[in-house]
Order: C-alpha cells, then sequence, then structure tokens
C-alpha cells in the first residue's frame, strides 16, 4: 500500500480558518492608529512607531481577509497594498505603506527622531483614508494579486505555518 505525500502546505482556506476575521483586523487597526498619539504624546517613541506600523498592517490584513486573501507576511502586505492601489490608479496607497513599514523597522533600530515620527502619523492617516477608498472600489470576489514570488513565499510561509500551528478543536 503506498501512501499518499503530504503536500507542501495546507489549503489556504485550511489556514484562514484559524485567523481573526476581517472586523477584528479593522478595530486592531483603529486601537492602534489612537494609540500611537498617545504613546507618541507620552514620550514612548518606539512603542508609537511600532503602533503606526500596526495600523497600517492590520487595515491591509482586514482588506485581504475580508476576500480570502494570503496576508501571512510584510512581502504580501506590501503586495496586497500596491494591488489595491494598481487597481484604482493610485501609487500613493503603495508608497505610503512602505512608508508605514519604516516604522516597524524603527522599533528595532531607533533611527527616527519624535519629529519623524509624529510626520509619520499623519501619513498613516492619509494612508488609512486613500487605502479605505481604494478597497471600497475593489470587489470582494476580485482575484488576489497573482505575481510568482507572492505564490511562492505564501507556500513557504504556510507550510511553516503547518508544522508549528497547534491543532484546534
Amino acid at each position: 500500500m503506498t501512501t499518499k505525500p503530504k503536500p507542501f502546505a495546507p489549503p489556504f482556506e485550511e489556514w484562514l480558518d484559524k485567523e481573526p476575521p476581517h472586523e477584528t483586523h479593522l478595530a486592531n487597526s483603529r486601537r492602534l492608529q489612537a494609540r500611537s498619539g498617545r504613546t507618541l504624546r507620552e514620550g514612548e517613541w518606539l512603542t508609537s512607531s511600532e503602533e503606526i506600523w500596526g495600523a497600517a498592517a492590520h487595515a491591509v490584513k482586514a482588506a485581504a481577509r475580508r476576500r480570502g486573501w494570503p496576508h501571512h507576511s510584510h512581502f504580501a502586505l506590501g503586495h496586497i497594498a500596491d494591488y489595491v492601489g494598481q487597481c484604482v490608479g493610485n501609487d500613493d496607497v503603495g508608497l505610503l505603506f512602505n512608508a508605514m513599514e519604516t516604522l516597524h523597522r524603527n522599533f528595532y533600530d531607533d533611527r527616527l527622531s519624535p519629529t519623524q515620527i509624529a510626520t509619520a502619523r499623519m501619513r498613516l492617516r492619509r494612508f488609512l483614508a486613500l487605502f479605505r477608498e481604494a478597497d471600497k472600489a475593489i470587489p470582494d470576489e476580485a482575484e488576489p494579486p497573482t505575481d510568482r514570488a507572492y505564490r511562492r513565499d505564501a507556500a513557504a510561509y504556510l507550510s511553516k505555518f503547518h508544522q508549528r500551528a497547534p491543532a484546534r478543536h
């Protein structure tokens, strides 16, 4: 008797079942955006920096989750933001998202000044407004980005996730 080899990664739908709903990501985005202002005023620049990034990331995760698109990594989130912006002809969406990702790196490197973080917070507001408008213009049943590297990275990540994820009952 031969056994069928295990797939490289579980079906994406199986992984998606373990993800919070898109409403949770939207709530996280709003909460982190609000907290980033408080922590910045309190002098917690690194925390504020990470909260700004988190607000942007969760906004993109919400849109991807609602559509069932893979949103497992920084690469995937950046690719989705670029794709959403391209779909509506606004490159600022992807560019602003990439700027938000520098805030995540700043959490570890501590290179941005409080003024730069405050400026990034203003850019976050612009990103969120542009992303929401662009997201509304794309049908929920739209296909996900199909770039080869995006698919390869999704498969690799899901394979790792599958190996370490505890079973849920």
